[in-house]
């Protein structure tokens, strides 16, 4: 059971990663009026249906991520090493981190309050305050879309969980970027 939950939330992410991928691609870099590069990012056309399929299953790769999560994923661990907790919940986060990437998944009301709970829940259990407080000030810096559905996501995480200290953290991420 435990090497077939690490297994599962492999491939999920797996999934996630390749899915996300199709449904929304970067295009190439274009020079804005005020003279910077930026990305132009679109939506994939959805010739073959896979993309409305995948968008109807997003909310359900959440629901189980977070399922996960719930459990002790010490007893998932064996041996229970911090390196493997680490990757685990690392994947768990990166599935997170990926669909935010994705304009038509943040405008998802229900769906941004999922990935919210879920690196909620990362931050508060699995003390990953420095890890996802970095990651959130990259995804700011790369997505321009972000900016507020983020600012929301971080009040609900900041007041669901009692995480005050985490609000600290990005903004001392924030400052030690160059501008």
């Amino acid at each position: 059971k435990r090497n077939t939950i690490k297994m599962l939330v492999y491939v999920a992410t797996q999934f996630v990663e390749l899915f996300e991928n199709e449904v929304f691609k970067p295009d190439t870099i274009a020079i804005n009026k005020k003279g910077r590069k930026s990305k132009k990012s679109t939506l994939s056309s959805d010739s073959d249906g896979c993309g409305s399929m995948w968008e109807n299953e997003r909310e359900r790769i959440v629901e189980i991520l977070s399922q996960v999560l719930e459990q002790d994923l010490v007893q998932v661990c064996d041996p229970p090493t911090p390196e493997m907790l680490d990757d685990l919940i690392n994947l768990v986060a990166g599935c997170c981190y990926k669909f935010l990437e994705n304009p038509v998944v943040v405008r998802d009301k229900d769906l941004k309050d999922s990935i919210s709970n879920l690196l909620g829940t990362i931050v508060k259990n699995y003390h990953q305050n420095l890890g996802v407080s970095v990651k959130i000030v990259q995804l700011l810096q790369h997505f321009e879309h972000l900016v507020s559905p983020l600012s929301q996501m971080l009040v609900s995480i900041v007041n669901k969980y009692e995480l005050n200290n985490f609000v600290a953290d990005i903004i001392r991420e924030i400052g030690e970027k160059d501008p």
